[in-house]
């Protein structure tokens, strides 16, 4: 996978959407993709579709082996192009007062933990108050291995 992700390096739009996106989730719904406001979005779009990186159904982008490519990615771009990329995800994309598992990662590339602590937080918050007990615990994991990570 690392090496077809090579084959975009001369194209650094392409990479570059093909990140964000990746870094949203699993699907991207055609209306969130439009607020990015890449210039040359269709043939970015047609060009990934063509190399088997995306694919659509149901109004959403979705990932082949998802994992995976998410995972070469992010060993492939450098720390200041993913922080770059998380700023407009910020900017573009999140609301402030909707927490996201998403948005607490990305927090963490930003090296910005006093905000994923926060976002893990109201997150576990959310889960406790719907009765989700197995989410309440993964998001508590997630604030002790912050809490561990600054002591």
């Amino acid at each position: 996978m690392k090496r077809r992700l090579n084959l975009l390096e001369d194209d650094p739009d392409a990479i570059k959407f093909l990140s964000t996106c990746v870094l949203l989730g699993t699907r991207v719904d055609q209306e969130t993709i439009k607020s990015l406001k890449y210039d040359g979005i269709d043939e970015i779009i047609e060009k990934l579709a063509d190399m088997g990186y995306i694919y659509f159904w149901n109004n959403c982008m979705y990932f082949p082996n998802y994992n995976l490519l998410r995972e070469s990615i992010l060993s492939v771009l450098d720390k200041n192009t993913l922080c770059e990329i998380a700023k407009d995800l910020f900017e573009k994309v999140f609301v402030d007062n909707m927490p996201s598992p998403t948005k607490a990662y990305l927090y963490g590339l930003l090296e910005d933990y006093k905000s994923e602590f926060l976002e893990w937080e109201n997150l576990a918050k959310i889960n406790l108050s719907m009765g989700d007990f197995n989410s309440y615990v993964n998001c508590a994991d997630k604030i002790l291995q912050l809490l561990d990570k600054n002591t």
